[in-house]
């Protein structure tokens, strides 16, 4: 299930900080693109969800009637914003 030393980084269009089953494994974040430590998302489309459900697929709680359990739920992440939705920049 991993261990809390272990942080993997998602480096993507964003991750949703708020999303119940990421919130207790997310540690500070980065956006690249808007230069800030805010790794939302910049728009809400359909395609603004894809860092966050990489994140999920790594790192969801487990066990908690939530969506899904992560392949490693006991590491953390770090969310890094370097992608910008199609048009931007």
């Amino acid at each position: 299930v991993g261990d809390r030393s272990t942080t993997v980084a998602i480096v993507d269009n964003g991750c949703d900080a708020m999303h119940p089953d990421l919130v207790a494994n997310l540690l500070p974040g980065r956006d690249v693109v808007e230069n800030d430590d805010d790794p939302s998302p910049a728009a809400a489309t359909a395609s603004a969800n894809h860092g966050t459900a990489c994140a999920g697929l790594v790192a969801a709680v487990g066990n908690n009637g939530i969506g899904i359990s992560g392949v490693c739920p006991g590491c953390t992440l770090r969310c890094i914003r370097m992608l910008a939705e199609r048009g931007m920049m």
